[in-house]
């Protein structure tokens, strides 16, 4: 019987978090109340805060599970230890465009925290959240370009670091102008060029 009950409880939470992407998407975060994302859900304002404290809490939780599944990608691909580390970053990328491009939930709740979220306010807190959260994929990337670094595939004119700066910067502006103009439906078409394109400018050896 406590299993029963402990398994509704996960599911009624689970179907929560995926009612408050829709309406987050729909309306924004900030236009967006707990009895309108419990009302779209048929349930009571009373299950919503047994799962959570308040909006913050919800929109966290949203965040954290995304998360979880895209570093759960990176470290998956960053765990293929004979293959090399640049090829790695490859694949990672390769996969996380392909996961983006076709999957409408994914495409809705990167849309919400670039687009559809004002960080001010009680928000300031997510933000910090995301920050930490970026920083455990940053390290996981700065992994892969110090091997790069040690075996001699690059050119030591840039450190890890750097090196894992312009790359985030350059995945985030591609993600940015594919949902923030809609083009969305051509990130799979263009997915490869893109890659190609950055890792193509990297300061390799001639060996």
């Amino acid at each position: 019987m406590a299993r029963t009950t402990k398994e509704q409880a996960l599911k009624t939470r689970g179907k929560i978090i995926e009612t408050a992407i829709e309406v987050f998407y729909t309306r924004g975060v900030n236009a967006t109340t707990l009895e309108q994302i419990a009302s779209a859900a048929g349930l009571t304002r009373g299950a919503i805060y047994w799962n959570f404290r308040n909006k913050l809490d919800l929109v966290s939780a949203v965040h954290e599970h995304f998360h979880l599944s895209i570093l759960n990608t990176i470290q998956e691909e960053m765990q293929q230890q004979n293959t090399p580390p640049l090829q790695r970053m490859r694949n990672t990328w390769a996969k996380f465009l392909h996961d983006i491009s076709t999957n409408s939930m994914y495409q809705k709740v990167m849309t919400i925290f670039m687009l559809r979220c004002d960080y001010a306010g009680d928000m300031a807190a997510l933000l910090t959240k995301q920050l930490a959260r970026k920083a455990e994929a940053r390290a996981l990337l700065a992994t892969c370009f110090q091997a790069a670094l040690d075996k001699g595939d690059l050119k030591p004119i840039y450190t890890a670091d750097q090196l894992v700066q312009s790359h985030m910067c350059y995945m985030h502006g591609i993600l940015y102008d594919y949902l923030a103009f809609n083009k969305i439906d051509q990130l799979q078409r263009d997915s490869q060029r893109l890659i190609d394109f950055h890792f193509n400018s990297l300061p390799y050896t001639d060996k």
